[in-house]
């Protein structure tokens, strides 16, 4: 979804697969956010890899991806603009913000608990 003619917003329909790699450039415009509900109960999908491009992450952009167990940001997102209405299952929000950059794993797919590798 195009934003505003200068960036893009990312959702479900980039995805193809259970390890998804969401690009910092589309249509030759960098992603700088994940969009509303953008890949809610994709429950195929076991990792996703969060490019350094994007800084916005809507609400229940991941809500229901229960398949989800490893999740990498490999840039900062603002508490303001990483959405508290279920962006993940668990704890993932509150862990990514006090721990930054890098990669987060939860042992199962029950566990709301999240731990950074």
């Amino acid at each position: 979804m195009l934003i505003n003619s200068t960036s893009y917003a990312v959702g479900r329909g980039t995805a193809t697969a259970d390890q998804v790699v969401i690009p910092s450039v589309y249509n030759e415009l960098p992603v700088t956010a994940i969009e509303d509900e953008g890949f809610a109960s994709y429950t195929a999908m076991t990792s996703v890899r969060i490019p350094n491009s994007v800084t916005r992450i809507e609400q229940y952009a991941f809500s229901g991806c229960s398949g989800l167990t490893s999740v990498t940001f490999q840039g900062t997102i603002a508490s303001t603009n990483f959405h508290s209405d279920s962006p993940f299952d668990g704890d993932l929000r509150d862990k990514y913000l006090a721990g930054g950059i890098g990669t987060y794993i939860r042992l199962n797919m029950a566990s709301g608990t999240w731990m950074k590798q």
